[in-house]
């Protein structure tokens, strides 16, 4: 029997629990470990979502080191100096920040091939210090997997020569199929919503700004806000000043089951994400594609990683995510060909499923 080729996945965020890194870390090991690859993963322990009762139930080799431990970035080096020293020639992949700073600056010591899958936020978040290590330590890698063209444009001021490659994020449709359910729509109501952490960086209040003038357009308006409610009464100010506090719904975080229904009654995915000042970007947004699952079309931001999710006049639209007038502009072209952009969102999502995207990161590991 041809023996497996092994991999030591370390990252800063895995399943259970929300955040679309840990989203991604998951379904990329679960499709490489159905492959030709042993895989090891080291992961942090998300206490307040159960990973112990999680990993029990997975096939997955999974180790866990402390989010809240003094001597976390020692934890790591212990764990992964470990498997490396048991599991001599790994390939070593990072995702996230310590990741990437750990195995970038241990890169001599460990005489494997090592590859970093690059969000966009890493050489941008923290103080001058923590960015010129992270610069630093990127170096050290044989390739570097960007998740979008915007990802892969922040690295163009360092030098890495031929090492970037982009790889969009992937959806994993499998999550998904055994809820789908038909979409139902009105012409005379507006259904939005948003899936991930209340946040600036996520742009809800960017939304929230846009349902005046939207609401002299329908009937009835409703806006989902799914996820962690970080700064809840941030948005609901907000809305209270804007007079549509009474067309916002805050879910927090919800199982498949509960957010397949609620995708199911609404009608476009809106995510107005921010670049902020202090290096938080999107990335990508792998929630775009689990609404086009839904049929649903989406509006989001130019100018971050959202550009390579939505297909500009097909699946959706890019705009000005400060631009209420460019919302709403967007929300009529969609609804007045709705079909069409559903259909193609649909599609568009299919395209993307892990089972797809999951066969070029193969391939690039095998070749590196």
């Amino acid at each position: 029997m041809k023996n497996k080729t092994k991999i030591i996945f370390l990252v800063s965020e895995f399943l259970p629990g929300p955040g679309g890194i840990g989203n991604q870390a998951y379904c990329l090991s679960k499709y490489l470990s159905q492959s030709d690859f042993e895989l090891i993963i080291i992961a942090p322990d998300r206490l307040s979502f159960n990973s112990e009762l999680f990993d029990s139930k997975e096939k997955l080799k999974i180790i866990r080191y402390s989010e809240s431990s003094f001597l976390k970035f020692f934890h790591i080096i212990s764990l992964i100096s470990k498997q490396y020293l048991e599991n001599k020639g790994a390939v070593l992949i990072s995702s996230g920040l310590i990741p990437l700073i750990i195995i970038g600056l241990l890169s001599k010591f460990f005489n494997s091939k090592k590859i970093v899958i690059f969000h966009g936020h890493e050489t941008l978040m923290g103080n001058i210090i923590l960015n010129q290590i992270s610069k630093y330590s990127i170096r050290g890698y044989d390739k570097i997997i960007a998740v979008s063209n915007f990802s892969s444009n922040l690295l163009n001021k360092i030098n890495l020569k031929n090492k970037i490659n982009v790889l969009n994020n992937g959806f994993d449709l499998k999550r998904f199929k055994m809820f789908d359910v038909q979409k139902r729509k009105s012409d005379s109501d507006l259904v939005l919503i948003t899936l991930g952490s209340l946040s600036d960086r996520k742009g809800q209040h960017n939304v929230i700004k846009a349902l005046p003038l939207l609401r002299k357009h329908y009937k009835r308006i409703k806006y989902h806000m799914v996820g962690p409610d970080n700064i809840k009464r941030k948005i609901l100010d907000l809305a209270i000043s804007l007079n549509v506090q009474d067309l916002i719904h805050f879910h927090g975080y919800l199982d498949d089951k509960s957010l397949s229904e609620l995708f199911s009654v609404s009608d476009i995915f809106i995510m107005l994400s921010e670049n902020l000042p202090n290096g938080e970007v999107e990335g990508f947004g792998i929630a775009i594609l689990e609404a086009n699952y839904f049929g649903l079309p989406a509006i989001g931001s130019k100018g971050c990683g959202i550009e390579d999710a939505i297909q500009n006049e097909e699946t959706g639209y890019l705009i000005d995510n400060h631009s209420p007038v460019e919302v709403k502009n967007a929300v009529e072209k969609i609804m007045d060909n709705y079909h069409h952009f559903s259909i193609a969102s649909k599609e568009w999502s299919k395209k993307n499923d892990w089972s797809i995207v999951s066969k070029k990161y193969i391939k690039l590991i095998q070749n590196i």
